[in-house]
């Protein structure tokens, strides 16, 4: 039934082509069995690991056009990217796993975000390595085991390019498009010592004008800035035994706020409070009466060290340091008069090391491993509420009846981590494998010099919230959350005479508990929440069809997820929450393949079906209201239908060089923005969450690329139609009377050059 469906979608897919003049990336990009990956913690082909596993060269993702995270979801199936705040902390959802509406700093996402093997913690910094990349790897499904933590949904492991030691090699390429956007990369490679040392540095520079309008004369519109960064990698090899890889990186973003529409909550869609309606507006039109900035860096250095004892064992050690800070100063009303000033900042730095074994007989394939981790993040949270008062002379009031007030957050949040891993690989026969893996997780937590309250207009505190009850006006005392957890993966995988295998496995995620960062409003909000986990089941076939004209991946799962972590806003303060119980089972298919030399195609299809067993929100306890059942809702960013399709058809052979057309399409089929659904927030609301969801929908992207050994020139388009969507929703009704959306960029084409050398 899936691989029907998705033939059906081949003549408009992802390119996975390579322009490159090496023979050898080129068989990776149009062939996915071609790929070597790491998902198991040691090289495979992607066709034998008995994971439902997504991989992408380098090369791949420039063809499709993906230039920033939050671009991934167009090439891996039941994959969602939504964001708050534009490109600035993507969150990740797979198959139906994600952090939801959450938008505290300190959550980390279920879904493991790797960079070089190296654990990214914070979700600001998790997209700003994404140029000169080997590849990307997006495993599906709980990796509890040989990733582990916090990797309930899944992993995505993003592996750059490093030096191979043997001669000299580099590219330059540029693009100049529509809202004068302005791309540059770049990379160099040296080996200094042939075989034994070798150095490669790449860098990139991204920069537009806002894709959006602000039409409150002198304002500055949103969606635009410019964003640095930069990498250099030092690998070193003394002895054909030993493997040492240095790297050090940095990133910056100065950006203009992201696009918002604010959509009253009443049914003309007129704000309750000011009467702002968007009656009038295009869809790439704003009305900020004050328009934000987003400011990010990140940096970090990492070190990796491979020494092969002997013909069957590699010892291998990682060391990573990363840091970063984060702003963004959002009108979040997104309307002329100012109800909401929200001004989240972060600074967060973290560390990671893991040690690991690998034994290989011909039998038995052993990892064995030990993990410790780190990470911190300072919040300073500022919020300004009801701001058009000030402007008709009303003085500040703390409850909003007749003025506007300011809020002060500030709290700093600890995690450690300690883990003992296992897994091994055992042949039971020439064509039986059994997998078996355990890891057991030691997770501490605790949040700090907590303080909050309510202000006047200049920020000046009137009356704190967020207090030591026995010491007014100064912070919580610490609070400490702990737990722990043994996940693992049970695995059985048969290999055929023709190479295709059957696998079925058993695999439990864990993420652990966490404080609510939403907390401002009262000391009874620094809730822990408890951890959540999900047990999933899976079966799978990999392999070629027609003589190997064609590679296939096929998966079909079922997840029973307990205590997800959901984020509630009420009133305008946000809730974390745990979820009682949900139900979550679907497949996916991908297919690569070529027809002729001249033409290749790839094609994938995810169906996903979600529902909670048991989640009751919208609780008052000050009122006694019991909330609303929300058992059968779907759980929010996870649409029923994800598919991608396209082909790399080389039209023409011009001079030394071949002329290729690369269309593509991605689908997303419906999905909610919050676990209420349709329903209502609260008994009695009158207007329901009906708004806070996105239509099924489709766009399409196209190269037209010439290209030779040494050149590649072209012209791009994404979101050729122009399709209006909305990436995120949010209901901030009940004390702003509005729910507000984060729109798609529209329409940008352009042309590019790459020079390699």
């Amino acid at each position: 039934m899936l691989q029907s469906a998705a033939l059906g979608l081949i003549m408009a897919a992802p390119a996975h082509a390579q322009t490159s003049s090496d023979e050898s990336e080129v068989a990776r990009a149009t062939s996915s069995d071609d790929i070597v990956v790491t998902a198991q913690r040691r090289e495979q082909s992607m066709l034998s690991v008995p994971i439902a596993i997504t991989a992408v060269t380098g090369a791949a993702l420039a063809n499709a056009g993906v230039s920033d995270s939050s671009q991934l979801a167009t090439v891996v199936p039941n994959l969602q990217i939504n964001s708050a705040y534009g490109k600035t902390q993507p969150n990740f959802s797979l198959r139906g796993i994600g952090v939801g509406n959450e938008y505290s700093a300190n959550q980390a996402s279920p879904i493991g975000v790797y960079i070089d093997d190296a654990y990214i913690a914070s979700r600001t910094s998790q997209g700003a390595q994404l140029y000169d990349l080997e590849r990307i790897e997006v495993l599906r499904g709980p990796q509890g085991t040989l990733f582990g933590r916090n990797t309930t949904g899944g992993a995505i492991n993003m592996i750059t390019r490093k030096p191979d030691l043997s001669g000299s090699s580099g590219y330059v390429e540029a693009s100049y498009g529509n809202y004068d956007t302005l791309h540059g990369q770049a990379a160099l490679e040296t080996t200094l010592v042939e075989d034994q040392l070798g150095i490669r540095i790449a860098a990139n520079y991204d920069r537009n004008d806002p894709t959006f309008r602000n039409l409150i004369p002198g304002k500055p519109s949103p969606n635009g800035g410019t964003s640095y960064s930069g990498r250099v990698q030092l690998r070193w090899k003394p002895v054909p035994e030993l493997d040492v890889l240095l790297k050090a990186y940095g990133s910056k973003d100065k950006l203009t706020q992201g696009a918002l529409h604010s959509v009253g909550a009443t049914p003309s869609g007129a704000n309750p409070i000011t009467g702002y309606t968007r009656d009038g507006l295009g869809f790439y039109e704003v009305e900020y009466g004050y328009a934000g900035k987003r400011r990010t860096n990140s940096y970090g250095f990492l070190g990796k060290i491979s020494y092969e004892a002997s013909d069957s064992l590699t010892l291998h050690s990682l060391t990573s340091y990363d840091g970063g800070y984060f702003l963004v100063d959002n009108d979040a009303d997104a309307q002329p008069l100012s109800l909401l000033d929200y001004t989240p900042s972060s600074k967060t730095h973290q560390f990671n090391q893991e040690l690991r074994a690998n034994l290989s007989t011909d039998r038995l394939d052993l990892v064995l491993g030990a993990y410790y981790g780190t990470d911190t993040t300072r919040t300073n949270n500022n919020l300004g509420l009801y701001f058009f008062l000030r402007d008709l002379g009303a003085p500040p009031d703390v409850t909003g009846a007749t003025g506007g007030f300011s809020i002060n957050q500030r709290y700093t949040q600890d995690r450690r981590s300690t883990a003992i891993f296992a897994q091994a690989d055992y042949k039971l026969t020439d064509q039986l494998t059994l997998t078996a893996g355990l890891r057991y997780t030691w997770d501490k937590s605790k949040l700090r010099n907590a303080l909050s309250y309510f202000g006047d207009y200049d920020y000046e505190p009137i009356v704190y919230t967020v207090t030591d009850p026995a010491n007014y006006g100064q912070p919580v005392p610490t609070q400490y959350g702990k737990d722990g957890a043994l996940t693992g993966r049970l695995a059985l995988n048969y290999e055929f005479d023709s190479g295709a295998i059957l696998y079925a496995s058993y695999n439990r995620g864990y993420r652990g508990g966490t404080f609510n960062g939403g907390a401002y409003a009262s000391v009874a909000q620094l809730d822990y929440i408890k951890p959540e986990t999900v047990n999933a089941y899976e079966v799978g076939s990999k392999g070629r069809l027609f003589d190997g004209a064609i590679s296939y991946s096929l998966a079909a799962f079922y997840y029973d997820y307990k205590n997800q972590q959901t984020n509630e806003v009420i009133n305008f303060t946000g809730f974390l929450r745990n979820a009682g119980s949900a139900t979550v089972y679907g497949g996916e298919l991908e297919l690569n393949g070529r027809v002729s030399p001249a033409l290749s195609f790839n094609a994938s299809l995810g169906l996903l079906h979600s529902k909670y067993d048991q989640l009751v929100l919208g609780r008052d306890v000050a009122s006694g209201t019991v909330g609303v059942d929300l058992a059968g809702n779907e759980l929010p960013f996870a649409p029923h239908v994800t598919a991608q399709a396209g082909i790399d058809w080389t039209m023409a052979r011009i001079g030394d060089g071949d002329l290729k057309f690369l269309p593509r399409v991605s689908y997303t089929g419906h999905q909610w923005y919050s676990p209420f659904n349709d329903r209502e927030s609260f008994p009695g609301d009158p207007i329901g969450n009906e708004r806070l969801h996105q239509d099924g929908y489709a766009k399409v992207d196209a190269q037209l690329l010439w290209s030779n050994d040494r050149i590649t020139a072209g012209l791009y388009v994404k979101n050729l139609f122009q399709k209006h969507y909305y990436l995120y929703g949010l209901d901030l009704r009940t004390f702003f009377g509005l729910d507000f959306f984060a729109p798609a960029d529209p329409r940008t084409w352009g042309a590019m050059v790459r020079f390699n050398f």
